[in-house]
């Protein structure tokens, strides 16, 4: 009886595992046919590779903890485990929770053995000592598994063996884990374990407090009858039917609840236009991220600080709706008689711990049951927060949590709206966005008055009785980390609030004046405090001075570090929305498709494209504006080919500018100006004069000739700034101002020659994808928009210039060294006819490369686009347009990737 241990330890009515057919124990021992073999990844109690060879008509099964490796010098730890049916062989699935080995199974190599050598392998098995070859999908090659005497597993008493890569042309020394790590998906359904399912384990407090940075330890531990209570609570409360987050597109398995901090609005002029934005209500409270986890309850404020227990009625009531594992993103606030939120009364019911009166208004739910919703779109997320709160909080208005509600469309009259009712004013998110851990345009908020957080620098005493404050000294960091002084506010403070103040303020005291100019030293009555106290005040204007008009004080902020106070100024969001993107988008398309593509240099063609593009501007005043930018002459055309625009190319760096800023954010970047387009002279310019010019900055850089000034685009209407000064290219350091010695990035790129097909150009993109793989690195393709293509691989800064340099010639050297008939290293065009330029001296320090989404001075409208593996695949041209704007980024684990160049 083989397989009993492995029946009495499964229910098969609770579990899709096979039970096992003796008949076909029986057939296979008798057959000649090949034997089979399988691994499996499982995530059970602890992650491991299940290593299976048949052998007498079952399953032989050992567990190996990190899996299997292609170094012979890694000898891998492999648990002997009970026997398993033949026909689990094809199992992939989810052991149910409960169950013997809980956890998803992905089916991770399968293939046939051949014993080796001339001793039976039953014999061999049983001696300890099986000597074997692979013919897998992944693994190949000779092995061993040799039995450790004298050594079991402590805990089951099992049987410890290793199993060993022999030496052979399959075998990668110093190869580690890298073979689990580079081809970790099934090779039955080509999924992550992830996407399979999670195994819920219980989580101790430190392990929560290290998982999640929001979860900051501090809350009591739960007694066993606590636990008890809530989860009788639980039951009673837990829907028929709880809301499932799988179908929504971009829902990620994760298993644990991931480590992120909340997405900030950017402060703007005017409320933003178009029916792809929904519009909340401002609130004036404190900020929560609610997290449950394992039934426990805490509630986060924005810089991390465990705010469950000034917030008990709220948490109490999260707690009763019995929820799985969350995150849930709102706002805590008090209301007043009118029903608007009034951060004094919340400030008031704190000190006087009048929990009741706070109500939690949510409006996001980046993560929920078992999935990662952050990068889903907020209208699916919000459709999916309404869902729960219908299931768990059933007739539940009145209640101290409640939806905040939005209205699609008509931003400025609802901005209008909101402040005739006396709002503090909107916030506006692009239907279509991610959940993003910092401040974006796509989410922003407008304003009916003036507020903001601003650092306390010291206090005037108050010559009346009792009130000992009269006012205080108020000030905002500015960029160089200077405390500059904004005027003083001496209004807004009830009993209360001064008792607070002064307790607060007399611990920070100090001999000077923490400002750095703007309030003279010896000012009568001043007490000077460091300055780490942050208050929340409420104010008309500020003047030319820069000081505040008609302040309020409303309270303290002890949500934000004074650190990160700055003065707010609201921004210009760009009007070319969605609707707008699109029409640039259809029109630069129909320019492609009515112009006929002749040669570049027949003027004729040129002067009958230029005829058809309509003169819509008649004069510089009359000039359009593309995220506030003015874009003069407007309608001359750039990339005649193609009939393209000025206009349209602003147009299009608007819309692409959000997906091309995280490769562009810090990173020095040299232009390549085109006054007339790319069919008049265009140059090259590594410093500019950016006086005027929105979105951008320098950074003063050392090189041989002394320290010159480099350009940096900060934000995307920067992007528009360089349109409107003839920019056509961008090519960016391979290192960020923050550390330019280090780079965080490797390009190679691969530049073919005269009569070298796409075919071979594709070839030679995947060779360098092993290549880098082998190391231990991800690469990403990039179309450059010319004929070749980058790879670009992710760096953790921890190198130097010279050694990345070193280490991209390395992989461009073994490419040469094992086909020379078809790469080279140098960049001789006589050298080079039929062969690929396989270039590495991009990764010198002041080399660039082309930025990610940059348009190209070449007639065509070319632009360098970001591509997946499968992308490059399918690509049928190796240049790609401003009219074929992709809709996701396919490198969005760009980031992520990164890993360090190993010894």
């Amino acid at each position: 009886m083989p397989l009993q241990t492995y029946r009495r330890k499964r229910h098969f009515e609770r579990t899709s595992e096979p039970r096992g057919s003796a008949a076909l124990e029986r057939q296979r021992k008798k057959s000649a046919a090949k034997l089979q073999f399988v691994i499996q990844k499982h995530d059970a109690t602890r992650l491991h590779y299940d290593f299976r060879l048949e052998l007498d008509g079952v399953l032989k099964s050992w567990a190996v903890p990190k899996g299997p490796s292609l170094d012979p010098a890694e000898r891998r730890l492999a648990v002997h485990v009970e026997d398993h049916p033949l026909e689990y062989g094809t199992f992939e699935g989810v052991i149910p929770e409960g169950q013997y080995g809980a956890g998803p199974v992905l089916l991770w190599d399968r293939g046939t053995w051949t014993p080796v050598g001339e001793e039976d392998p039953r014999q061999a098995y049983k001696r300890g000592r099986l000597k074997f070859e692979l013919q897998g999908e992944k693994l190949r090659g000779a092995w061993d598994l040799v039995r450790m005497h004298g050594r079991a597993d402590e805990r089951s008493g099992r049987e410890n063996w290793l199993l060993i890569k022999e030496r052979d042309r399959f075998a990668k020394a110093g190869d580690g884990d890298g073979v689990v790590t580079r081809r970790a998906k099934s090779v039955k359904t080509g999924r992550e374990i992830e996407q399979i399912g999670v195994r819920r384990r219980a989580a101790t407090p430190s392990q929560r407090a290290a998982r999640v940075k929001i979860m900051a330890p501090g809350g009591a531990k739960k007694t066993r009858r606590s636990r008890d209570r809530l989860s009788a609570q639980a039951k009673r409360n837990a829907p028929s039917r709880e809301p499932d987050a799988s179908e929504i597109p971009r829902a990620r398995r994760a298993d644990r609840i991931p480590n992120f901090l909340p997405q900030l609005a950017t402060f703007v002029d005017e409320a933003p236009v178009g029916d792809e934005w929904l519009h909340e209500v401002k609130f004036d409270g404190y900020r929560i991220l609610t997290v449950v986890n394992d039934g426990e309850v805490r509630l986060i404020t924005r810089n991390g600080k465990d705010w469950t227990a000034k917030f008990g009625p709220v948490a109490e009531a999260v707690k009763g709706m019995a929820l799985p594992d969350a995150v849930l993103d709102g706002e805590a606030v008090v209301m007043n008689e009118r029903s608007v939120s009034s951060f004094q009364l919340l400030q008031r019911a704190l000190l006087e711990q009048r929990g009741a009166e706070i109500r939690y208004f949510v409006f996001d739910l980046p993560y929920w049951s078992g999935f990662d919703l952050r990068e889903c779109r907020l209208d699916d997320r919000r459709r999916l927060l309404k869902e729960v709160l219908a299931a768990h909080l059933p007739g539940g208005a009145g209640g101290p949590i409640a939806f905040s509600e939005n209205i699609v469309g008509h931003g400025a009259a609802v901005q209008r709206e909101a402040c005739r009712l006396g709002l503090e004013g909107i916030v506006s998110k692009r239907a279509d966005s991610p959940y993003e851990s910092r401040r974006t345009r796509t989410w922003v908020k407008s304003k009916c008055g003036g507020s903001q957080e601003l650092v306390i620098g010291g206090w005037q005493e108050s010559q009346a009785q009792g009130r000992g404050i009269r006012s205080l000294f108020l000030g905002y960091y500015d960029s160089n980390g200077r405390l500059v002084h904004a005027g003083k506010v001496g209004s807004g403070f009830d009993e209360a609030s001064l008792a607070t103040l002064r307790r607060k303020l007399k611990a920070l005291e100090r001999p000077t004046s923490p400002f750095a100019a703007g309030v003279p030293a010896s000012r009568k009555g001043a007490h000077w405090i460091e300055p780490k106290v942050v208050a929340h005040i409420a104010f008309t204007e500020w003047t030319q001075d820069g000081r505040l008009r008609h302040p309020v004080y409303l309270g303290l902020r002890e949500d934000k570090p004074a650190s990160e106070v700055r003065r707010e100024m609201p921004k210009h969001l760009a009007r070319t929305t969605a609707q707008t993107t699109r029409a640039a988008l259809s029109r630069t398309k129909k320019g492609i498709e009515t112009a006929p593509a002749r040669a570049k240099d027949d003027r004729r063609e040129r002067a009958a494209v230029k005829e058809r593009v309509p003169a819509r501007i008649k004069s510089k005043s009359q000039a359009p504006e593309v995220e506030g930018v003015a874009i003069t002459h407007p309608d001359r055309v750039v990339f005649a080919e193609m009939g393209v625009t000025k206009l349209q190319v602003a147009e299009y760096y608007s819309a692409i500018g959000p997906k091309m800023m995280p490769y562009l954010e810090d990173r020095p970047v040299s232009l390549v100006r085109c006054p007339k387009g790319p069919g008049g002279t265009c140059f090259f310019q590594k410093h500019m004069d950016i006086r005027g010019l929105r979105g951008l900055r320098t950074v003063p850089i050392k090189e041989s000739s002394g320290t010159r000034e480099s350009v940096i685009v900060e934000e995307p209407v920067g992007l528009i700034s360089l349109v409107q000064w003839n920019t056509l290219e961008l090519h960016g350091w391979g290192s960020r101002a923050e550390d330019l010695e280090h780079p965080d990035k490797m390009v190679l790129d691969l530049d073919p020659g005269p009569g070298v097909t796409r075919q071979r150009l594709m070839e030679a993109a995947f060779t360098v994808k092993r290549l880098v793989e082998s190391r231990g690195l991800i690469g990403f393709p990039l179309l450059t928009g010319g004929k070749g293509v980058h790879v670009v691989v992710p760096l953790k800064r921890r190198a130097d210039w010279e050694t990345v340099k070193a280490f991209a010639r390395s992989i461009a050297a073994e490419m040469v060294e094992a086909e020379p008939d078809r790469y080279v290293l140098k960049m001789t065009k006589s050298e080079r006819a039929g062969k690929i330029f396989v270039d590495y001296l991009r990764n010198g320090r002041g080399a660039t490369s082309i930025v990610p989404y940059s348009t190209r001075a070449r007639e065509g409208a070319t632009v360098a686009w970001p591509v997946g593996w499968a992308g490059l695949r399918k690509t049928e041209a190796p240049t790609l347009t401003v009219a074929k704007a992709p809709k996701t980024d396919p490198w969005r684990d760009f980031v992520k990737a990164k890993k360090p160049i190993k010894a």
